[in-house]
């Protein structure tokens, strides 16, 4: 068991170190991950804690780092598989990591319900954070719901809409980052697993995925340069 865990950790530690240099995050201006993983470990003074949670509500780089944690934390005590080492050694190797919004929804026959996300959700005419809502015993929204999260460059915007229970809609927009205008030539990928469902040129910023079934997928947000960002989407009955 320790053994795994070390492949587990060295693994975390290799990522994470080039993820920073990918968006030039300075560790002198955040906690590195042996900070992070102690916080989550409750092994931080009481100042130390303080500063922390303070630093995680402000920062979402940090903040990614302690979810990706927390997760890595629940699978500790299962086998590492090959397959899964092969896909981080595949991360770590491409030249461009680019952020991801997650989000995990259950839909049932008229209700769509928040299990967990890093962005933020459209409640009225407010974009609140996930930890807002929880505070406010809000997860559930009738027929559709709006959740939004801002990178480096862009703001992406995901519109989840329920088909009845049986099926979901997905409205993808993205806008500049600072003039809040759409973008244009870009091109959006639908993938279920590494097979690509649809994609398209698109020039006005948006695109709708229509009547597409529950399950797990990833959106892939490309300019005609780069990889500007990914969806990773998961929606359960």
């Amino acid at each position: 068991m320790p053994h795994k865990q070390e492949r587990i950790e060295k693994l975390i530690k290799v990522i994470y170190k080039k993820w920073k240099s990918a968006f030039g995050i300075s560790t002198q201006e955040h906690p590195d991950e042996e900070a992070i993983a102690c916080f989550l470990e409750d092994r931080l003074s009481r100042q130390e804690k303080e500063e922390m949670k303070a630093h995680l509500v402000n920062c979402d780089a940090c903040a990614e780092v302690a979810t990706l944690q927390m997760k890595i934390g629940i699978v500790l005590e299962r086998e590492v598989f090959p397959s899964m080492i092969a896909y981080v050694k595949d991360l770590v190797r491409s030249k461009e990591i680019a952020p991801v919004l997650d989000i995990l929804l259950k839909l049932r026959d008229d209700i769509l319900e928040i299990l967990n996300t890093t962005g933020d959700v459209l409640v009225g005419q407010e974009l609140m954070a996930v930890s807002i809502l929880r505070s406010r015993r809000i997860k559930e929204f009738k027929d559709e719901v709006l959740i939004s999260k801002d990178f480096k460059d862009v703001r992406v915007e995901a519109r989840i809409k329920n088909k009845h229970g049986k099926a979901f809609s997905l409205a993808v927009t993205v806008r500049n980052n600072t003039t809040r205008e759409l973008m244009r030539d870009l091109r959006v990928t639908l993938f279920k697993g590494n097979k690509r469902i649809e994609s398209y040129l698109v020039d006005s910023g948006k695109v709708i995925f229509e009547d597409v079934l529950l399950g797990r997928y990833k959106v892939q947000i490309a300019s005609k340069e780069r990889k500007l960002a990914f969806i990773l989407l998961d929606i359960k009955r």
